[in-house]
């Protein structure tokens, strides 16, 4: 079966880029956006606060490209990347609070939101890799979402159509209160 992702890649998006293209994501999905903060409480951390049919979502969010992880053996890996990571200084995943590292992932106009917790990445020095496998990003375009596991990192993904799935689902699987 041919994959939904399987024509010619678009380069990656630049920070400024980036942001414009989540904040699309999160209105085409029906959010009303409140507030964006880059100045975050955790550095490299933008504050996002969203809306939802009444519902308040509060989010500390590090966003950046999804792109090959260059893995000879395995083509079908992508990866975001995340520098090291302060445990104690990152803001905790509550149900008032989610910390995420995400990545976007655009081909042909669709794309693509991948979600990683962040304390699974703590605790190292230099930089670390996110993945996701090609086939839960198929998955995703397919069905709408997407959750899988690369290691012991789970990954929630889903289509612009589907984000309050994935907040609700990483909300239920990474609060700790």
């Amino acid at each position: 079966m041919d994959s939904p992702t399987n024509s010619k890649k678009k380069k990656a998006l630049n920070k400024k880029e980036l942001w414009a293209e989540f904040l699309l994501f999160c209105d085409r999905s029906g959010f009303a956006l409140i507030s964006v903060d880059p100045d975050g409480t955790y550095p490299c951390f933008t504050d996002v606060v969203l809306s939802f049919n009444g519902s308040r979502f509060n989010l500390s969010v590090n966003l950046c490209n999804i792109s090959s992880a260059y893995l000879p053996k395995d083509p079908t890996v992508k990866r975001r990347q995340v520098q090291s990571l302060d445990k104690e200084l990152l803001p905790k995943n509550t149900k008032d609070h989610l910390s995420l590292l995400l990545g976007l992932y655009e081909n042909d106009g669709k794309a693509v939101l991948g979600a990683w917790n962040p304390f699974r990445f703590c605790g190292h020095k230099t930089v670390r890799s996110c993945y996701i496998r090609q086939e839960t990003i198929d998955q995703a375009l397919l069905a709408g979402h997407a959750t899988s596991k690369y290691g012991l990192a789970p990954v929630y993904a889903c289509t612009d159509t589907n984000l309050h799935w994935l907040l609700t689902n990483y909300t239920k699987d990474n609060c700790i209160d």
